[in-house]
């Protein structure tokens, strides 16, 4: 579980260095209508479809990632990244007679200032109201010391809404080994700097964080040794 959660770390940094212009995104969603738990089958139909959206859409970048649901099935999540404007896309129309396998959703990417980390999150947690949908030992083993958070969210007409989400929770339903993220070959990664934090700050200036978390580390009896924090900011919001 730990490999997963620093592979979704991850490609919340990669999704926040590449999805720069979200006028030239798209966040593609694919599902299976049968109970499809075979991964390998996963990445070849996404193959498949991509090499079919790339005759109609011309060249594009990609980010791709795995999301398990708790009765075992796979849904494909995606960004494709024009270097232009996105095409209009008919989701009903294209994409999903494109698919084939399931329901699928194509979607502007949100105006957030931590895309990265809305993604990461929207594919580690689970709503609370489907966990009462898992099998009781499921159930039991995810609700253990769960963390519990109520977040907001505009829903597609624009109106405000909340709902309860247990933290990580879908980090158990991920295989051991798999590798959950993938993406096209000129996808850039992240830059890593090593500076003092004094350095770090004259850089974002006065600019709110979009993103922080903090964690401890503790020593072979349970003391707090250390505390990690990590704050995310984005400089485009820069006035």
């Amino acid at each position: 579980m730990h490999n997963v959660a620093k592979s979704l770390c991850n490609g919340r940094d990669i999704i926040n260095t590449n999805v720069t212009n979200v006028s030239h995104c798209r966040w593609l969603t694919l599902t299976y209508a049968e109970n499809m738990t075979d991964d390998k089958k996963l990445y070849n139909d996404f193959k498949n479809f991509n090499k079919r959206c790339r005759e109609i859409f011309g060249d594009y970048e990609y980010i791709v990632c795995a999301e398990p649901q708790g009765r075992g099935a796979w849904h494909v999540h995606a960004f494709f990244i024009w270097d232009h404007k996105a095409p209009y896309i008919d989701n009903n129309a294209v994409m999903a007679k494109m698919w084939g396998h399931g329901f699928t959703s194509t979607q502007a990417v949100k105006d957030v200032d931590n895309i990265g980390a809305y993604f990461s999150a929207y594919l580690a947690d689970i709503p609370l109201d489907k966990v009462a949908d898992l099998p009781e030992v499921d159930r039991d083993a995810l609700l253990h010391d769960a963390s519990i958070e109520e977040k907001s969210f505009t829903d597609d007409a624009g109106a405000q809404h909340s709902k309860k989400f247990v933290k990580g929770a879908r980090l158990h339903f991920y295989p051991v080994g798999m590798n959950i993220l993938r993406t096209s070959r000129d996808v850039v990664d992240p830059i890593v700097e090593k500076t003092t934090l004094a350095e770090a700050m004259k850089k974002v200036d006065s600019l709110k964080p979009t993103f922080s978390k903090s964690y401890a580390v503790l020593d072979d009896d349970g003391n707090t040794v250390n505390t990690i924090t990590k704050v995310y900011y984005n400089t485009r919001r820069r006035k």
